[in-house]
């Protein structure tokens, strides 16, 4: 679905829902690779695991070390707020 809501963004001119839709697509796709491999490990998923969430675009990861900025939004790690 982001990729029409791009486009009709584009064709408008509207710059920010542009890059709104963009990040949101992004964000996406980093969710689906994330439950894709929490269901392939579910076993080892069962454990306490502490996720980290990007407040400024949604990113998550489960190892905020990783990177010193958010690879979507650039934000600081300051911005992640962890999640049990």
């Amino acid at each position: 679905m982001y990729p029409s809501f791009i486009k009709e963004a584009e064709e408008s001119g509207n710059v920010a829902a542009v890059r709104t839709f963009t990040l949101a697509m992004q964000a996406e796709a980093v969710h689906a690779r994330l439950y894709g491999e929490a269901l392939a490990k579910l076993d080892a998923q069962r454990k306490p695991t502490t996720f980290y969430v990007c407040l400024t675009c949604g990113e998550v990861t489960d190892n905020p070390d990783e990177t010193d900025s958010c690879p979507i939004c650039s934000a600081p790690k300051e911005r992640f707020d962890s999640v049990r």
